[in-house]
């Protein structure tokens, strides 16, 4: 039930779709840049190879703890600003239950966050030949769409990366 509560408690927040559409967005900008050359996209090496959709995972991960520890530091704060600790205190509510809710549910939404990464690097991978600008990729080949090739590095470094630092700030 504390898990469901903290989803659903920042479902509805502006800052949940801020938080996405700032994520999406630089993914997305990173993917089209002409200077994406700077993430190794250059000779032999296709810009959405697994490398460098790994290569830019890890450091958006990195780069985006900020949106980490705003979501995983307010989750037990935001009882003590609401004066509700001592309610939640005097139930029969287990103290891990309410703890494991809370953090799992604040993990969940950061992952949903961090989802942007990769959505902003589909969208970019797939419209970018047709935009304006000249993209440092395009007129070259990319390799076939291989789901594997976003979620090994999202498994690897995203979930990993939040919930180690998750466990951090929470």
């Amino acid at each position: 039930d504390i898990l469901r509560f903290e989803i659903w408690y920042r479902w509805p927040r502006p800052a949940t779709y801020v938080y996405f559409l700032i994520v999406f967005l630089l993914a997305f900008l990173t993917v089209v840049s002409p200077s994406s050359r700077t993430f190794g996209s250059l000779g032999v090496v296709a810009a959405n190879s697994p490398y460098i959709i790994s290569y830019v995972t890890l450091t958006f991960s990195l780069v985006f703890t900020v949106i980490t520890s705003a979501i995983m530091g307010v989750a037990i704060v935001r009882d003590f600003e609401h004066n509700t600790e001592a309610f939640l205190s005097s139930t029969a509510l287990d103290k891990m239950d309410y703890l494991l809710g809370r953090f799992m549910g604040s993990l969940i939404v950061v992952c949903m966050i961090h989802a942007g990464v990769f959505l902003g690097m589909m969208f970019g991978f797939s419209v970018g030949h047709q935009l304006p600008w000249d993209v440092a990729w395009k007129g070259k080949e990319l390799l076939p769409f291989s789901p594997w090739g976003y979620l090994q590095p999202y498994l690897l470094f995203t979930v990993f990366n939040s919930l180690t630092l998750g466990a951090f700030f929470f």
